[in-house]
């Protein structure tokens, strides 16, 4: 164990420390200090042996911090600052012209095309379906066809911008050495855009950088703007819902909100190598140039608290920083460092202009009344389509299925009947006034109201009970008459409520019946005397 040296020197509620870390100062009274030293600024509280600390400050690692280039404007607080551009349509040169205005009409323009092709399609089936006359089905075809011809020429006439532009020798050169460079940049084998970028200070657990970065991956291509007719095949970098398109005079910015233009003399551009600690796959065409460990210790090495501590390769890549007084800016990353600081050259030079340099830029523009007439004629035709479909008559296989069958009126039989009457003036007579009685196929129901509890508990309806029910509320050898008209239960509703039903006994009747009839035959045949004899 090494020796050590710590003095203090007290100035009322100022402290300094002297150790050998350095020189620390702390303010405040006994049990509540906060102190500023080599370990940084903290807070420390407490009496009779429970104490608390916190640190306010850490200090950056004594190490060299791998890190990559800071973007733009990143901020110091602890969480990532966005990088991203203003929007679009506030991002303009100092000469905004027509060919924006143009670029933002024909982006924000809606297709008539695709509004006639759906509504033509659902009333030609709606004219299959339905019986309409061949020659008005025929007449529908022929106006879907016209209108759909004539909303496709619509959208194209006025809704594609036909630009064409005219190059001098030297402009052309300049512009095929800005391609030739965007194709190398867009063969790296990984392109990334930093959305946001932020300083950290837990740098121990986050493999000793001091700046984080939130990347997505970025695409770079040979093409041109949407709805678009151009002579010449622009670069474009695409990412973040924000696109860059490289035209021989300016910069397109194209987002949600619309077109924006920048002129490369107003474009701020900067390229350069950076060190990055990769924890996605590494790229093919990129180049490790050391390693460090997900957490690290104070003296570089792995710090032996994590079990789940891996290993991570250091790259070398490539930033390239597009930014401009009217607010763009974007931050690339790409896996090959030089590609990126060649296109920042070919860039560079875009921006610097000769006089025997001319870049001459045409393009076709419909006069917006003659536009604005067609566009409203269609949809009008639309329109009467909409409401032809609306008028047509339903299909008889649709209206039948629709259609809800009518309620058949139960037929009941003339004993039914007389038996309903019949139980209906016996219960008035027995003081059921608001009695209701109602048969359906083999179930009859008794709906009683305003009825005490005891005159229903003697009655046997509530709880029910069959034997009271059938002497004190049905008539005499009810049972009887009920099973022969059909009905094979009897359920009571009193006062609103269903205590229950019951079941007739429909057998024993019948046997009765039988055995009195077999009876009285016998007696009829016993007592029946002889027939006399004459001689």
């Amino acid at each position: 164990m090494g020796f050590y040296i710590r003095k203090a020197f007290s100035f009322g509620p100022v402290r300094l420390n002297l150790s050998r870390s350095g020189l620390g100062a702390s303010f405040g009274v006994k049990g509540a200090r906060i102190g500023v030293g080599p370990r940084g600024t903290y807070i420390h509280a407490g009496r009779a042996g429970f104490y608390y600390r916190q640190t306010l400050i850490s200090p950056g690692p004594s190490h060299e911090a791998i890190q990559p280039v800071q973007p733009p404007q990143t901020s110091t607080a602890t969480g990532l600052q966005q990088v991203s551009s203003s929007a679009a349509v506030a991002i303009a040169d100092s000469s905004p012209d027509r060919l924006l205005q143009e670029l933002n009409r024909v982006t924000k323009r809606t297709d008539v095309f695709g509004a006639a092709i759906a509504v033509g399609a659902v009333l030609l089936i709606r004219a299959i379906l339905a019986p309409v006359d061949s020659w008005i089905f025929g007449a529908f075809v022929i106006s879907v066809a016209l209108v759909a011809t004539l909303a496709r020429h619509c959208d194209v006439t006025n809704g594609t911008l036909l630009l064409r532009y005219s190059l001098s020798p030297e402009s052309s050169d300049k512009f095929t050495q800005l391609q030739s460079a965007f194709n190398r940049f867009a063969a790296c084998h990984r392109i990334w855009h930093v959305d946001a970028s932020g300083r950290t200070y837990d740098w121990k657990r986050n493999a000793g950088v001091q700046t984080l970065t939130e990347r997505s991956v970025a695409t770079a291509t040979l093409s041109i703007p949407p709805r678009v007719d151009c002579n010449i095949g622009v670069p474009t970098l695409g990412a973040n819902g924000t696109t860059l398109y490289f035209f021989p005079d300016r910069l397109l910015v194209r987002d949600g909100s619309g077109f924006g233009a920048v002129t490369y003399h107003d474009l701020h551009s900067g390229a350069g190598p950076v060190r990055f600690v990769e924890s996605d796959p590494v790229p093919r065409d990129g180049v490790m140039v050391d390693t460090t460990w997900q957490y690290v210790a104070k003296h570089g090495g792995p710090d032996r608290r994590f079990t789940n501590n891996r290993q991570l390769p250091v790259m070398s890549y490539g930033n390239f920083v597009l930014g401009s007084d009217s607010g763009l800016k974007q931050l690339f990353q790409c896996s090959v460092p030089d590609t990126a600081v060649e296109l920042c050259k070919a860039i560079g030079a875009m921006g610097q202009r000769s006089d025997t340099e001319s870049v001459d830029v045409s393009f076709a523009t419909p006069k917006e009344k003659d536009s604005s007439v067609q566009s409203t004629s269609l949809w009008l035709a639309i329109l009467v389509m909409v409401v032809a479909i609306i008028v047509l008559p339903i299909p008889p296989e649709w209206r039948d299925a629709t259609a809800k069958p009518a309620a058949q009126p139960i037929q009941k039989s003339p004993e039914l009947e007389r038996l309903e009457t019949n139980l209906y003036s016996y219960l008035r007579t027995k003081k059921f006034q608001s009695a209701v009685v109602s048969a359906s196929g083999t179930r009859l129901t008794l709906i009683i109201a305003d009825q005490n509890q005891k005159h229903a508990r003697q009655c046997g309806l509530n709880p029910l009970n069959k034997d009271l029910l059938l002497a004190k509320v049905l008539p005499p050898n009810s049972e009887f008459d009920l099973c022969r008209a059909g009905i094979r239960t009897v359920g009571v509703v009193m006062n609103e409520r269903s205590p229950g039903e019951i079941t007739l006994n429909c057998t024993a009747p019948r046997e009765r019946r039988s055995r009195g009839t077999s009876d009285t035959a016998k007696r009829t045949a016993v007592t029946v005397p002889p027939a006399a004899s004459h001689d």
